[in-house]
């Protein structure tokens, strides 16, 4: 399951990035966020969202 929520999060950024638009690090955050919280729990899914965000940012 959290191979599939960063597999979500990580394709939702490259669809944002090569349609030339600002990657939303916070709306895709949030959604994510929403969607996956009861699954994995809030931590696992905040981590999550970190360590793609900082994959996207080197």
């Amino acid at each position: 399951m959290i191979t599939k929520t960063f597999n979500e999060l990580n394709y939702m950024s490259i669809e944002h990035f090569y349609s030339g638009k600002k990657i939303d690090f916070d709306g895709t955050a949030r959604m994510i966020y929403k969607k996956y919280k009861s699954l994995l729990g809030s931590a696992n899914v905040q981590q999550l969202i970190m360590r793609n965000n900082e994959a996207w940012l080197l």
